[in-house]
């Protein structure tokens, strides 16, 4: 029964703050587009699953489509840079805050290594600055290999530091308890959060909102390379006390309120007057 709590509060407390820090990185991602394309006086709207600018090809120039749809993975880079410091400063405590630094950092590179990825494939996101800068096969596939690479030491360089998050629920973190933690702490949660994400974007499914989704599918990649980290790993010992093995009800709540203002406010749009 206790090891089925532990589970519980594992999961739901991962889950909660993987959707929190995906809310804010896909909120703040979508105003720094708006901002870049305000620099070009284009009229826009924000939707839940887009922001849309009302302009014809004619208007776009160089500057505008790099600035544009290169100014969100550049932010997601430093940002996730930010986190990470924020996260191994904090890791050391046994509250649970330091998860949301965590899945912020996480998401924040995978987004940018899967933006370069995906760019490097089709004309979306990243992939017209790619266009527009007339960037041959050859570079583009470049960018395909460092992503992927980027991705893979995303997941193996994280898995330590993952699994020190751990200290929040156990006393010490054993060969055969690692595997529960990284489903529990990471797979199952990215799952979740993954089909939540995808349920509140219903009808909108389909278009920028699948490209987006598909972006931050690349962490399967980088979990993948997490587990395998995990194996190369000492046991961990950490302070000898007992554990709070429940989950928190202020946090899930905190996350179903984040998904519902985020659907609601912005599902008729905001446009400037």
């Amino acid at each position: 029964m206790q090891e089925k709590k532990r589970k519980f509060a594992i999961l739901i407390n991962s889950s909660s703050f993987f959707i929190l820090a995906y809310l804010f990185l896909y909120v703040s991602g979508q105003l720094v587009t708006i901002i870049s394309g305000s620099l070009f006086e284009f009229d826009f709207s924000w939707f839940y699953y887009k922001a849309q600018f009302y302009i014809s090809r004619s208007d776009w120039s160089h500057d505008s489509v790099k600035l544009i749809y290169g100014a969100v993975p550049v932010y997601y880079l430093i940002l996730g840079i930010v986190s990470l410091i924020i996260y191994n400063k904090s890791k050391v405590y046994e509250g649970i805050l330091k998860q949301f630094f965590l899945w912020l950092y996480l998401i924040s590179f995978t987004l940018f290594l899967s933006s370069l990825l995906v760019g490097g494939f089709v004309n979306k996101g990243f992939g017209h600055v790619l266009r527009w800068s007339y960037l041959m096969d050859t570079g583009r596939m470049l960018h395909v290999f460092l992503a992927l690479t980027g991705l893979v030491f995303l997941g193996y360089l994280s898995g330590r530091q993952i699994l020190i998050a751990a200290n929040s629920y156990f006393e010490s973190i054993k060969d055969e308890e690692k595997y529960v933690f990284y489903l529990y702490q990471i797979l199952y949660p990215f799952i979740i959060g993954f089909i939540i994400i995808a349920l509140i974007r219903i009808p909108h499914t389909g278009d920028n909102s699948f490209y987006d989704l598909i972006i931050l599918g690349g962490f399967l990649l980088a979990a993948l390379f997490i587990r395998l980290k995990f194996r190369f790993v000492n046991d961990l010992y950490f302070e000898e006390e007992d554990k709070k093995e429940r989950f928190s009800r202020k946090l899930l709540f905190l996350a179903i309120i984040a998904l519902l203002v985020y659907r609601i406010v912005l599902d008729p749009g905001i446009s400037p007057v």
